[in-house]
């Protein structure tokens, strides 16, 4: 069973033999203007990364592009930086175990 960490709604982590996976999936409504109804797209797309802090920056970085202001930018930067700590405090005590 392939072992998932969830980092938020639409991102997450999983790993193969060789690298970290991050992985992108968001569901969104549109409407069909064919047929007048409303479908459900999904989007998403996967990178491969040699270590974790390269999957990480990546996350980072495909996160705070969405950013709309400098506001939000700093925003989401600190969610980021509590985000990170808590992954990695995480990985901390499953080593421990």
């Amino acid at each position: 069973m392939e072992k998932r960490i969830r980092l938020d709604g639409k991102y997450s982590l999983t790993t193969d033999t060789y690298n970290w996976v991050l992985r992108y999936e968001e569901f969104s409504e549109v409407l069909d203007e064919k047929t007048n109804e409303i479908k459900t797209v999904r989007s998403s797309w996967e990178s491969y990364h040699g270590t974790l802090q390269f999957a990480i920056n990546k996350y980072c970085d495909s996160v705070l592009k969405r950013s709309d202001s400098v506001d939000d930018l700093i925003i989401k930067l600190q969610e980021l930086s509590l985000k990170i700590d808590r992954l990695g405090n995480s990985f901390r005590l499953q080593n421990k175990l």
